[in-house]
């Protein structure tokens, strides 16, 4: 190889590294940028990953629970005919658990079935250690007692919901009164109610039902249905309201501003009867509690008094 050649190469050699240089100089604060900005990434990453693992770790059990419901789910599809299913199902409406199936709600009952004998045989192993007949007996009664249970739980659930639903219906009628009367039509009127309340039951079920009008549902045999669905005596009478006014033409606004009325005065009258109760419920605290105290005190020393100068 010649010295040309040699020269040659030493040139292009040194240009290369010399526009390797030049691009690396440029190059580097954008680099160290660009790691930066991965470390974060990977930092956020990780942090989301951390705290999706923990959410994880806290539904781990309700996980298994659904697990259990599915493979115990066909179980639970022999003990129902449609009569009991259509009960169960209207009873699921009534407490706002739609996304709850009857075969769900039903196997929640057999699995707490087993479940509460369960926690009573480790109990009586740990503490109580009750002979076999016993156990027995308590085996099965707290066995039906879990079987009933979600089925109690829901009855009260439905009473609590209920009663919620009639707390909020006064200013619920007053919001709607007010867009009424400045010009909105009902379905507007309703739309901005489930806008502007507070969350609750009533609001939930003002925008179910607003869903099935905007479904095709016609507006007056959807609110039938919104009365229907909680068999709440108040609720009904304001919807039988709602509806004999659209049909006669008359004012909804005055309409519902009368309603609202009677059921607040409906309230105050409850609050009465509860205050008139409370003196009557109060009666066996104070008999088993307190009398007992009282009567230790009095006659206590003169009890030890007696027994000592004997």
């Amino acid at each position: 190889m010649s010295n040309i050649d040699l020269n040659l190469i030493g040139i292009f050699l040194l240009l290369l590294v010399s526009i390797t240089i030049f691009i690396m100089s440029f190059a580097k604060p954008k680099q160290k940028a660009d790691i930066t900005s991965r470390l974060d990434k990977i930092k956020k990453e990780y942090d989301s990953q951390k705290l999706s693992n923990i959410k994880s770790g806290k539904d781990a059990i309700k996980l298994e629970f659904e697990e259990f419901t599915k493979r115990i789910s066909p179980i639970a599809s022999k003990t129902l005919n449609k009569r009991l299913e259509e009960v169960y199902r209207k009873k699921l409406d009534q407490a706002g658990k739609y996304d709850v199936s009857v075969i769900k709600f039903v196997s929640i009952r057999l699995i707490s079935a087993i479940l509460f004998p369960l926690v009573f045989i480790i109990f009586n192993i740990l503490f109580f250690d009750l002979d076999f007949i016993t156990s027995l007996t308590m085996f099965s009664i707290v066995a039906i007692i879990g079987y009933f249970y979600p089925l109690v739980k829901l009855n009260t659930m439905i009473e609590e919901r209920k009663k919620e639903i009639f707390k909020s219906l006064p200013d619920t009628l007053d919001l709607l009164t007010v867009c009424l009367e400045a010009g909105m039509g009902i379905n507007e009127a309703l739309v901005k109610v489930v806008d502007k309340s507070r969350p609750s039951a009533l609001r939930d079920e003002i925008s179910r039902t607003l869903q099935e009008i905007q479904i095709g549902n016609p507006r007056l045999q959807a609110l039938k249905d919104l009365a229907k669905r909680i068999e709440l005596k108040e609720l009904t009478s304001v919807i039988i309201a709602i509806i004999q006014a659209e049909k006669m033409g008359n004012s909804l606004s005055r309409t519902l501003k009368i309603q609202s009325e009677i059921i607040r005065e409906i309230r105050w009258q409850k609050a009465q009867e509860q205050a008139q109760k409370a003196p009557v419920k109060i009666i066996i605290p104070v008999a088993l509690f307190i009398f007992p105290t009282i009567f230790m005190v009095i006659f206590g020393p003169l009890v030890i008094n007696y027994l000592v100068g004997n």
